[in-house]
């Protein structure tokens, strides 16, 4: 039951819906009440031949009645309590896909896309089954079962029912047993769930590596090594689960077994009636479903607190990017770009510095060009640049203010980002890369800042960009990094970056005199340019 006090803040904003829905449902458990005392009067009646045709109709009226009494309050307590269930599922996902919105890049080095997605939807599904399969059980197994007990001690005989009630205490003591396992193997399924979520979208989003490199058969089998594995698991969750409907099937068995033998003793002793007898049965058949309700509810309890703890386990984590709300966030910043990083380490790698004494300055207009080999901190300038990361020494300023200092809804909107890795949304159409780089154009930012953007475009097609990207910028700051040196040779500025650290600065003819990296490397890619050109005459 802790289940329930964990999703009492939800409960307690849906009070209304759900006391709508309990007091339908305690309703319909009064309705079912009638048809089994109906049957056992017209079954005495009949014994004794003194039922008329009138009585008859009328306790089929009656019968007729009970069962329009119930289709209308199963239908309202229906939409109650299963609407209530849609509203947790929607704002669980909700919150979750908002949390996602709001985590910096650390968290989702932890946690893969695979494992967000399950938890995103099997483990809220779980949840939700408890807001409405886990209520419904639970007043059905205390409402109709309690007061069906009652109808049978009162209406037929207590001794009877005490005699019929007495395995009850073998199903509570099953259930609990039984539900301790469940919890932690269902656990386990969840997390070999995230798994093979996991191991899919890594083979999907890698499928044209792996058919570029032969490696198809071997990822099928990894991945069905991982489906069997999954399926291993999953086997102990249902071995477990299926011992509750046989456990209370046998249960059940011992009431009817007891409840023919004891009651024709007493039937046979003018005890209780014929007609008692047979309503008695008809009652035991009505506790039916509230004793198989008490081991379905442990299966939706434990199911759904496993997932819930799964799912506040990541609505816990926190940010390290602290937004600021120094400002008002429909301020618009415009002005110099100051960065002044003396060292930086990522988070997971605390005793390695990835960046160290990087500093320049842009002023509207100019462009700064970020080269030199992979792995040499380029990317990671920009990853501070646009606050994935805040745990640097040092400081970066944009208009004056330290960007840790401006909110992320001000400043961000004063980026545009064309990535490495170009990512168009279904509805988009066309190359890559051009598409993201007039996406991030249409955007008109303060700070454009392309991430290697013009690495699959020909040098003609690269030339006219640039071109057009000075004419369009021309009162505001770009930065650019790239490996073809083409891409910068017009920029303001270049760094050439070297294992974190500043090798080389300058401008393009400033370089090319000092005889560095980026002279040779220059050279190189104009002969391979010339050779290409060449070959294509």
């Amino acid at each position: 039951m802790d289940t329930f006090s964990k999703l009492g803040w939800f409960f307690k904003a849906h009070r209304k819906r759900y006391a709508l829905g309990i007091t339908a449902l305690v309703l319909t458990s009064a309705a079912n009440l009638v048809p089994p005392r109906i049957l056992g009067m017209m079954a005495d009646q009949l014994d004794t031949g003194r039922i008329s045709w009138q009585q008859f109709f009328s306790y089929v009226l009656a019968i007729l009645l009970a069962a329009l009494a119930l289709y209308v309050c199963r239908y309202f307590w229906r939409k109650q309590i299963y609407g209530g269930a849609a509203i947790l599922e929607k704002e669980l996902r909700g919150r979750l896909f908002w949390h996602f919105m709001q985590m910096d890049r650390t968290f989702f080095q932890r946690y893969r896309t695979g494992d967000l997605m399950a938890r995103a939807t099997n483990d809220v599904q779980a949840v939700q089954n408890v807001a409405g399969d886990g209520i419904l059980t639970l007043i059905d197994a205390i409402f109709t079962g309690g007061t069906t007990l009652l109808a049978m001690m009162i209406l037929v005989d207590w001794r009877l029912t005490l005699v019929a009630m007495l395995p009850l205490p073998l199903l509570a003591f099953c259930a609990r047993y039984l539900g301790d396992r469940l919890h932690d193997s269902y656990m386990d399924s969840q997390a070999a769930f995230s798994r093979l979520n996991n191991k899919t979208q890594e083979s999907l989003s890698g499928i044209k590596v792996l058919k570029t490199f032969g490696q198809g058969k071997e990822d099928a089998a990894a991945f069905n090594k991982m489906t069997y594995e999954t399926v291993d698991i999953n086997k102990k969750v249902f071995r477990i689960d299926s011992l509750y409907d046989p456990m209370i099937t046998m249960i059940i068995g011992i009431t009817y077994i007891i409840t023919i033998i004891y009651g024709g003793r007493l039937v046979l002793s003018k005890a209780i009636s014929l007609g008692q007898l047979i309503s008695f049965v008809s009652y035991i058949g009505a506790m039916v479903w509230p004793m198989f309700a008490i081991g379905y509810l442990f299966n939706v309890l434990e199911r759904g607190s496993a997932s819930y703890d799964r799912i506040m386990s990541l609505l816990n984590e926190k940010s390290l990017i602290v937004d600021s709300d120094s400002m008002d966030k429909e301020q618009k910043l415009t002005g110099d770009l100051r960065y002044h990083v003396t060292s930086f380490a990522y988070p997971d790698e605390p005793d390695k510095a990835a960046l160290g004494a990087v500093d320049f300055d842009l002023k509207n207009g100019q462009t700064i060009g970020l080269v030199g080999r992979v792995g040499s901190g380029k990317t990671t300038i920009i990853q501070l640049l646009m606050r994935e990361f805040d745990n640097y020494k040092g400081r970066i300023t944009f208009a004056g203010h330290d960007i840790r200092q401006i909110p992320l809804d001000v400043y961000l909107k004063e980026i545009s980002y064309v990535p490495q890795n170009n990512f168009l949304f279904s509805m988009s159409g066309g190359q890559k890369q051009r598409m993201s780089i007039a996406r991030a154009l249409l955007h008109d930012s303060e700070i454009l800042i392309l991430d290697d953007a013009l690495s699959a475009v020909d040098a003609k097609t690269e030339k006219a960009i640039l071109t057009k990207l000075r004419q369009e910028r021309e009162k505001k700051i770009t930065v650019i990094a790239a490996h073809r040196l083409s891409s910068v040779m017009d920029a303001d500025l270049i760094l050439v970056m070297q294992d974190g650290q500043v090798a080389e600065r300058g401008t393009h003819e400033e370089l090319l005199a000092k005889g560095g990296w980026y002279a040779r490397m220059w050279q190189r890619q104009e002969l391979a340019q010339k050779v290409g050109e060449d070959d294509d005459e």
